[in-house]
């Protein structure tokens, strides 16, 4: 994924040190993640020159740690503005400190500056969808099997089939060595529940998206609900019943 397309986000004030403090995102629970989420860290002086990384990814780039309770995570993009991780599989419910440590050096034996710690909650789940630009308007992301996506162009029709892509599902059935693609299926524990137009959709699936750690995908079909004239969108309605979060999201229809 390239740093731009995130969910996510820390946002951090200029200064000579990193300082890593949450952004909250639309619709997301205050400082509230969940194990296995990708996480995007904005500020200053955060790393060196811009380094990207393939899974397996590393525990350390471009002179750059970003530990949680003293343990470094994998990281997979990292410059002197922005930092791009994914949490632990097995990261424990309750309270957690997030801080970046930048070394001189990639040899990572003189440490020039740490940020002050900053606390999060694991939860069970937290949504964070991708979305994109649709005709000047952000929307939710949502991809036919033929790989287009639902849009001003191509509206949805009740039944279609699609994926929707996210991070933050939590812990799933089988756990992966740490920064490695999962290149494999594995179903979330916890549940998500779709309404589209009031009316229930048929989720098939819930889980890893085999290519990238942390990356999530949710596979639906589309109740057969039924537009009033003039009526152009549908509403989904996104629920987590572990948590509570809801998300909400309007999709060209006919």
């Amino acid at each position: 994924m390239q740093p731009g397309a995130q969910f996510r986000g820390v946002a951090a004030a200029p200064s000579g040190r990193p300082r890593p403090r949450f952004r909250q995102p639309r619709a997301a629970h205050s400082h509230q993640l969940a194990a296995r989420e990708i996480v995007s860290i904005y500020g200053a002086n955060l790393c060196s020159a811009a380094t990207g990384a393939a899974p397996t990814y590393p525990d350390r780039l471009a002179a750059c740690f970003v530990q949680v309770d003293g343990a470094n995570i994998r990281v997979f993009y990292a410059s002197p503005v922005q930092i791009n991780v994914v949490l632990p599989q097995t990261l424990a419910l309750g309270a957690h400190q997030l801080v970046v440590q930048h070394y001189t050096d990639t040899t990572y034996k003189t440490l020039a500056a740490q940020s002050q710690p900053f606390s999060f909650t694991v939860v069970r789940i937290s949504m964070a969808f991708l979305e994109r630009t649709d005709a000047a308007a952000t929307v939710l992301l949502a991809q036919y099997a033929d790989g287009g996506f639902a849009g001003s162009t191509r509206p949805l029709h009740a039944g279609d089939a699609i994926t929707l892509y996210l991070t933050g599902l939590g812990r799933t059935a089988q756990t992966f060595a740490e920064g490695a693609a999962p290149k494999t299926a594995s179903n979330a524990v916890e549940t998500v529940q779709i309404q589209v137009q009031g009316q229930p959709a048929q989720v098939t699936y819930t889980g890893v998206q085999p290519q990238y750690p942390g990356f999530d995908q949710v596979n639906l079909k589309l109740p057969n609900y039924t537009l009033t004239a003039g009526q152009s969108s549908v509403t989904f309605q996104i629920t987590a019943p572990a948590t509570g979060q809801t998300l909400s999201y309007t999709l060209a229809a006919r």
